[in-house]
Order: structure tokens, then C-alpha cells, then sequence
């Protein structure tokens, strides 16, 4: 009897956890290499940036562990807005530590925040994702 896969959802479609990593890989080389050559950056730099955009909600995210635990005992959907919160605020701080070093018009911006956000979302369900055994 064949064991069935769990799905992984993002954005409303449903993927099995070796094609998540598959779009995963494919969307980093993306912003990687195509993106930069898009916006006149250098390679490399904006996946850094969602990188570190999602450290910096992580450490955040570790220093208020007894406080998300409360929230937890008493709503669980108060606990993932804050989690989204924090990846769409850590993506727009990202973004704006990026706009210091790379000239940007105010469109190029929103499109960089975009990209880091679906980026900084995407990386999480995927550490999400590998945290959880089938």
C-alpha cells in the first residue's frame, strides 16, 4: 500500500513537498540571476536580503517565545497573523535596507517588496514543510 503525501499550500495551490522544493529551487534562480539582471542589481543580493529578512523575524520571533505561547493558549489565529506579520514587516525592512544600496524608482521598490515577500513566505513554508515528518 502506497503512502500518500501530505500537500504543501501556497497561495491557494496545493504541491507535493518534492515539487514545493522543485518551484522553491526554480524561484531562487530566478531572483538569483534573471531578477537582478531586471532591477540593475548584483547577483546574489535580494536572495541575501529574504535571507536574512527571515532571520530577522526568526530572532524576533525567539525573543518573545513566552508571550507567543500565551497567545497560543488563547487563539491560535492571533498567533499565524503575527507570524505573517512579521515576515511582511521583516520583508519590507529588508527591502528598505536594500533601496539604500541599490538606486530605485518607487515601482522598482514595490516590485522588489513583492518578490521579497512571496520569497520570504515561500522560504518559510519550506522550512515549515521540512520540519514536519509524514
Amino acid at each position: 500500500m502506497e503512502k500518500e503525501e501530505s500537500e504543501i499550500y501556497f497561495f491557494g495551490y496545493g504541491f507535493r513537498k518534492i515539487r514545493f522544493l522543485l518551484l522553491c529551487v526554480c524561484w531562487t534562480l530566478f531572483i538569483c540571476f534573471i531578477w537582478p539582471l531586471i532591477i540593475g542589481s548584483y547577483f546574489f543580493v535580494t536572495v541575501i536580503v529574504c535571507g536574512l529578512s527571515l532571520v530577522f523575524a526568526g530572532i524576533v520571533n525567539s525573543r518573545l517565545l513566552i508571550g507567543l505561547f500565551v497567545l497560543l493558549l488563547i487563539s491560535r489565529k492571533i498567533v499565524v497573523f503575527y507570524q505573517n506579520f512579521m515576515l511582511v514587516l521583516s520583508a519590507f525592512l529588508g527591502t528598505l535596507a536594500f533601496s539604500w544600496f541599490v538606486k530605485m524608482s518607487t515601482f522598482v521598490f514595490l516590485d522588489q517588496l513583492v518578490i521579497n515577500m512571496i520569497t520570504v513566505f515561500m522560504y518559510y513554508k519550506l522550512l515549515i514543510a521540512a520540519g514536519t515528518q509524514d
